[in-house]
């Protein structure tokens, strides 16, 4: 699983943009404020994209298939839509030959953007109640405030760990649950207010990231609510009961996948030996910054009976191989299906941030996971003597 950024919370608008768009608001009359009657409407101006196709699309990252609709905007670059929804989920518009989307949430109103070409996901989006809503979690959640402590804890954890420095990374890694554990208290008050939005019930990820079991229980809260019968609730259901079944004292599930030369490896041919199951990929930054400290584990441990086997989200084979390469990684086994987030044991395990890792016992039970630098050493020299 991935989760797109944009899908939790707004970008953030200057009041210099938000006027821009508000003067194109007032001086354009192609507007027409259609009604939404039972269903939904999304109508605006896209500034520079008279004639070119707009595209309306589906993105929730828990439908199989993302519909899409498309229209050519006209010489003001006024586009509507129409249509009907069974429930809010995320949709973004997109412009042909635009790579930058709009991400808002789509439901049975009426909506109206204003944006321009050249920066089309700093639109402005009204007329919908869980817009508002999204809006409204960055100031109440204090989220940029809460990802520039937590950028700045990773940045004294990482220089600690190169330097070998103990004491700072455990005082990192104690700041570092801290500021989860506030983050946490603040989306809880975020569903208090919100208790029934789609954007609440979004919140599921965060609390997964960093205690299942916190996440089971305010699922349950959800799923017992009005919006209880909404795919997006049944969907995290799904995830959180998988998830149950790895953690600590479970079996591993068994799975096959291709090596760089095209053999299949089963991870039952690592049994017997205590296997670190290592989810990673070339384009990584994270992953790869790991990846001397997996090498120094691995020549300490190889001979006590320790192996790695690395799953790549990679999907070009030459960006997988010369990562290995450049990485001196030759000495332990790599699989990967080169289909990047849809990696398939990826989605078996419900990967949806890398690096990731299971460390299993000579059985094939879970030991820990995602374990790191000294962490996984720690834990590396209290099972294996």
């Amino acid at each position: 699983m991935k989760f797109q950024s944009s899908q939790f919370f707004p970008v953030n608008i200057n009041f210099l943009t938000f006027l821009l768009f508000f003067i194109l608001q007032q001086s354009c009359n192609t507007v027409k404020k259609v009604n939404a009657d039972n269903g939904y409407t999304v109508e605006g101006v896209i500034k520079g994209a008279a004639g070119k196709k707009i595209y309306l699309t589906d993105k929730a990252f828990y439908n199989e298939t993302n519909i899409k609709d498309s229209v050519v905007s006209d010489s003001t670059g006024y586009f509507l839509f129409k249509g009907i929804l069974k429930e809010p989920t995320f949709y973004m518009i997109t412009v042909e030959d635009v790579n930058a989307p709009l991400d808002f949430i789509l439901e049975n109103s009426a909506i109206t953007i204003y944006a321009s070409i050249d920066s089309l996901w700093t639109g402005v989006v009204k007329g919908s109640k869980e817009n508002f809503i999204r809006e409204d979690f960055i100031p109440f959640t204090s989220f940029y405030a809460n990802q520039e402590a937590l950028n700045a804890i990773e940045s004294s954890y990482d220089s600690s760990r190169k330097l070998g420095d103990t004491s700072a990374f455990t005082k990192s890694e104690h700041q570092k649950a801290h500021l989860s554990r506030e983050f946490r208290s603040s989306l809880l008050r975020f569903i208090n207010k919100y208790p029934t939005s789609v954007v609440a019930v979004n919140t599921i990820a965060y609390f997964i990231q960093d205690d299942l079991k916190q996440a089971d229980s305010v699922l349950r809260n959800f799923e017992i609510s009005d919006i209880g019968s909404h795919q997006q609730v049944a969907y995290f259901r799904k995830l959180i009961d998988s998830k149950k079944n790895l953690l600590p004292g479970k079996i591993l599930p068994g799975f096959s996948q291709a090596d760089t030369s095209g053999k299949a490896v089963n991870l039952s041919f690592f049994r017997n030996k205590y296997v670190l199951v290592d989810f990673w990929a070339s384009w990584c930054k994270p992953c790869r910054e790991e990846n001397p400290n997996l090498l120094r584990i691995y020549e300490k441990y190889k001979s006590k009976g320790f192996t790695i086997l690395s799953v790549s989200l990679d999907d070009k084979k030459e960006n997988w191989l010369k990562a290995i390469q450049n990485d001196q990684l030759q000495n332990w086994t790599h699989v990967s299906d080169l289909k990047g987030w849809n990696n398939e044991v990826a989605l078996l395990f419900g990967i949806s941030l890398i690096p990731s890792n299971f460390l299993l016992d000579s059985s094939g039970k879970i030991i820990a996971r995602d374990l790191r630098s000294e962490n996984l050493e720690r834990t590396m020299a209290a099972f294996i003597k």
